[in-house]
C-alpha cells in the first residue's frame, strides 16, 4: 500500500497487476478491472506452487474475454517449458 493513502486512493495508482495461483477465471478479471485505472495491465503468472516461482506469463487482453480462463502464457526469458502427458511423455 502507499503510505498515507486510503484503499481507493491506492487502487487508483496501480498500473500493473501480476496475479499468480491456480486457474485465473476471466470473469474474475473482468469484474475486478473496473476498480482500477483505465489501461491497468493484468498479467497471469504461472509456475510451481511448491517453489513460488513464476515461469510462464501472459498479459490479459480483450481477446481473452472469450475464454473461461486466462491463458497461462509462454515461458519467461531463458526458460523452457515441457508439457508431459500422464505417463511423463512430452506432448506437442
Amino acid at each position: 500500500l502507499i503510505k498515507g493513502a486510503g484503499p481507493l486512493e491506492t487502487m487508483a495508482r496501480i498500473r500493473t497487476l501480476i496475479l499468480g495461483g491456480e486457474d485465473l477465471k476471466t470473469e474474475l478479471v473482468k469484474a475486478c478491472l473496473p476498480r482500477f485505472p483505465a489501461g491497468c495491465r493484468v498479467f497471469n503468472e504461472y509456475g510451481p506452487t511448491e517453489a513460488t516461482v513464476g515461469c510462464m506469463i501472459h498479459e490479459y487482453g480483450p481477446g481473452d474475454a472469450a475464454f473461461a480462463s486466462v491463458p497461462v502464457g509462454r515461458p519467461i526469458a531463458n526458460a523452457r517449458i515441457y508439457l508431459l502427458d500422464p505417463h511423463g511423455q512430452p506432448v506437442p
